[in-house]
């Protein structure tokens, strides 16, 4: 799979999940503050997922080591 399509997919799923998180919160009338938190978790795994997409098809001596501590 080319770096492409492994976007297109996160991108994809990503849709999918902010569309039916949406479905689910209009349907139990949430509240502003859900939504914006429910927004701000969203942007933030959509772009933790694509950040690993780029990383794992970085060249590997652009690829940052991980270190445990």
């Amino acid at each position: 799979m080319t770096e492409t399509k492994a976007l297109i997919l996160t991108f994809g799923g990503m849709c999918a999940l902010t569309i039916l998180t949406c479905l689910v919160l209009g349907s139990v009338g949430a509240s502003g503050t859900a939504w914006g938190l429910a927004t701000a978790l969203l942007a933030g795994l959509g772009g933790f997922l694509a950040s690993l997409v780029v990383m794992h098809y970085a060249p590997p001596e652009n690829r940052r080591r991980r270190t445990r501590s």
